[in-house]
């Protein structure tokens, strides 16, 4: 499997001291030349902890740096008002015909559809990896509430992976990376319900869902 990994992302797990693992567990990982100055360059100028391990995981080709090819794509895609990062990310996304583009940027998800790309985020991320037993609960829980003190992430988001994500992970994982609309229902619980619970009431909400849903829990078949 080939992973692109996007700056926040890669600042996220190694915060959380597990981007190592996500790297060894996903396979191949790539990070475009922009993200490399963003992460390391930059980083370590500013002398962020997170700069040291992620140039380590570059030194043991456990990521790998990859320069873009298409100039022209780059700056269409930035039209979209992704930052420089982000978009070199997308163009190596398929440049480089990758399964996965990693990034909790929220301009990234909102145009993932016209974009083509098939996004998971840290929470996902955290889920998955605890789902195959890369991960204790121990550590997926101490993951979770170091997302809470980032501050990027929703309380009620944390507060559904604390209290149910560990119960259904992969349940949770599709509703983050798939519902994350801006409904009167919050999307995760949304899904427990009619997922887990069988809840009838949400169906009509669903239905507009279930293409994407069914065709991300195939395309993540190998995560499982």
């Amino acid at each position: 499997m080939l992973v692109i990994k996007d700056s926040m992302v890669l600042i996220h797990l190694s915060k959380m001291s597990i981007l190592k693992t996500t790297c060894e567990f996903f396979g191949n990982v790539m990070i475009p030349p922009a993200v490399f100055k963003e992460t390391v360059v930059i980083g370590k100028k500013k002398e962020y902890p997170d700069a040291i391990i992620v140039d380590e995981l570059i030194k043991k080709k456990l990521i790998v740096v990859k320069k873009i090819k298409d100039n022209k794509k780059l700056k269409f895609i930035q039209k979209y008002g992704l930052g420089l990062g982000e978009a070199e990310a997308v163009v190596l996304y398929h440049q480089e015909n990758a399964d996965y583009l990693f990034t909790d940027d929220d301009v990234c998800r909102e145009y993932r559809g016209i974009l083509n790309i098939k996004i998971l985020g840290t929470p996902a991320i955290i889920l998955l990896l605890f789902k195959n037993k890369k991960l204790t609960k121990t550590k997926a829980l101490e993951s979770i509430n170091l997302l809470s003190e980032i501050g990027w992430f929703e309380n009620e988001l944390i507060f559904e992976l604390k209290n149910r994500g560990f119960l259904y992970p992969l349940t949770y994982a599709i509703g983050i990376e798939i519902l994350k609309t801006n409904t009167s229902v919050h999307p995760i619980r949304l899904i427990a319900n009619a997922v887990v619970f069988s809840n009838l009431n949400f169906a009509s909400t669903l239905a507009r869902y279930v293409i994407e849903s069914v065709y991300f829990i195939l395309t993540t078949s190998l995560l499982v």
